[in-house]
């Protein structure tokens, strides 16, 4: 039999909150904090010894149970434990993240509020006003991480089944939907890009903050003439290398390299070009001293480059 108690310190006290004890599913003793009002309290122990009582006898399945409770806790809860395991697969923080954010608008956007209201409906108008308002590319992206999310709602027993809806959702062809080719730089457009860069002054580099702009010992022509001639050969396009930090550059240690970090690709894991000996050379006296949020190259020069370009071929960097 279930009871109901208040502590010792609480005894003499008016108003006081009731505590009850039962006995779990497991055979065990449960103890739980009830309510001000002891009837309440004694209601709540009842309940929670019947169901333990009818699970111990088979009659109600302990998952069903676990499901219920899941289903009481907010949608952001669910999406940070999905965040921290993609974490735990190896993800970086930053897809991480960022998959979670698209999770979490998506989701607001549909006006869903719970993990038992995965409306299909709502949610494929959701992803049709993204695509209209960024791209398929977008969308899809979107799409994927949900369908990724409610399967892993599944298969951690937190919903009874998948939402058929939402899983037969169909991506967005792309290919119709390409607001910008892109092409690698030829020898041409890195001669002239290199060109225009000669006539900068400095670049700015960003901080850690968006709000803060740092002016650290500004690059020189040559410095910067350098690194896109080396960033060019390792293979980065014309949009990458404005993402290029201090930090995304290792010249010490074995294997010399450029980091394209994960985040600025929406892809898992970051990417690397390896740097020859004669470029290492050539970054170590660029990179010396300088801060590891640094941004190497600033907007100026790849607005002023696409500037002078005709249609067609600024569509393609």
């Amino acid at each position: 039999m279930p009871g109901v108690y208040r502590s010792t310190r609480d005894r003499k006290k008016k108003g006081a909150v009731w505590h009850y004890w039962y006995t779990g599913a497991d055979g065990r003793r449960v103890w739980g904090k009830g309510f001000r009002d002891k009837a309440e309290t004694e209601r709540l122990a009842h309940k929670l010894d019947d169901e333990a009582r009818r699970i111990r006898a088979g009659l109600v399945d302990p998952q069903e149970v676990k499901r219920r409770s899941e289903s009481l806790r907010s949608l952001d809860d669910h999406i940070q434990d999905y965040r921290r395991t993609l974490i735990a697969r190896g993800d970086t923080a930053k897809h991480a993240g960022h998959t979670a954010g698209a999770i979490t608008r998506i989701l607001a956007d549909a006006s869903i509020e719970s993990i038992t209201d995965l409306a299909s409906d709502r949610i494929q108008e959701a992803i049709g006003r993204l695509k209209v308002a960024r791209s398929s590319r977008t969308a899809n992206f979107t799409l994927g991480a949900l369908k990724a999310f409610t399967r892993w709602l599944h298969l951690a027993n937190r919903i009874r089944e998948l939402p058929r809806g939402v899983i037969g959702i169909k991506p967005y062809p792309t290919k119709a939907d390409r607001r910008r080719v892109r092409r690698a730089l030829t020898g041409p457009d890195v001669l002239r890009l290199l060109a225009i860069t000669a006539g900068s002054d400095e670049a700015a580099s960003t901080g850690p903050r968006a709000s803060y702009t740092y002016r650290w010992d500004p690059l020189t022509i040559r410095e910067k003439n350098d690194l896109i001639a080396i960033a060019q050969r390792a293979g980065l396009s014309l949009r990458h290398m404005h993402h290029l930090t201090a930090k995304d550059i290792e010249t010490e240690g074995p294997s010399p390299r450029i980091i394209h970090r994960a985040i600025y690709r929406n892809a898992r894991a970051d990417l690397t070009y390896p740097l020859t000996a004669e470029d290492v050379e050539t970054l170590r006296p660029i990179l010396f001293n300088r801060h590891p949020t640094f941004r190497l190259l600033s907007d100026r020069p790849r607005a002023r480059y696409l500037k002078g370009l005709d249609g067609p071929n600024r569509a393609m960097l």
